[in-house]
């Protein structure tokens, strides 16, 4: 799981500063690595007879390094891996009301936040998913809704140890109980103007998830 998300986060920097002067050797050192990093998770899967968000971790960052380094055999072989497992796992760690199967509201954010950041991935690539696939999704989305408090907050349900895919604003000072990010990405991924008020705002991290150009989407979302 560590190794994972590590390497989907080292995947976001290097977009994120590869119009810097990022030096040849330093991409190439960082390119062997994150290809190590895709054989140990392939041979380290944490499957076993309960799969929960540990297993679901390896699987992003089998499709982050797929897509990553698609031109490859390997990269080839991790995308094919990671995305049959996707699939499978929405069906099997998610109920059919959207929510997680493992009973809490941290666990809930952990797990649609890997579903969605790796599914927005997969479609800025060209990648489908099935229409049962999205609609779980967006059913996760719309129970972090139906969860979220008039004061933007979070109840503390269940077991909780802050965990997230990655955090893409105020790292350091994020506010834990706030999951709103979610429903800002969920507004204009599936057009709900519910999502959009529970949201209150088109939150920074929907900005580097779906873009600058959907804040219009956002903020032109009405009820008709």
């Amino acid at each position: 799981m560590d190794v994972a998300i590590r390497a989907v986060n080292w995947i976001w920097g290097y977009y994120f500063f590869s119009g810097s002067s990022l030096t040849r050797e330093f991409k190439i050192k960082m390119f062997k690595c994150l290809f190590l990093h895709g054989r140990h998770i392939l041979n380290n899967l944490e499957f076993g007879l309960i799969r929960g968000n540990h297993y679901l971790s390896d699987i992003a960052g089998l499709v982050y390094l797929g897509i990553f380094f698609q031109e490859s055999k390997e990269g080839k072989k991790w995308l094919e891996k990671g995305l049959s497992a996707l699939k499978e796992e929405m069906k099997l760690q998610v109920n059919e009301d959207g929510v997680d199967f493992e009973g809490s509201i941290s666990y809930h954010r952990l797990v649609t936040e890997l579903f969605l950041s790796t599914t927005l991935l997969c479609l800025k690539n060209g990648i489908t998913f099935p229409e049962g696939y999205m609609t779980h999704l967006e059913k996760m989305i719309e129970f972090v809704m139906y969860y979220t408090k008039p004061d933007g907050t979070a109840p503390q349900i269940g077991d909780n140890d802050d965990g997230r895919l990655h955090i893409l604003s105020n790292y350091g000072n994020w506010n834990r109980l706030d999951h709103r990010y979610l429903l800002s990405v969920g507004a204009v991924m599936f057009e709900r103007v519910d999502f959009k008020a529970a949201a209150g705002d088109f939150m920074e991290e929907a900005f580097w998830l779906v873009g600058a150009e959907r804040l219009n989407s956002f903020e032109t979302l009405y009820a008709d």
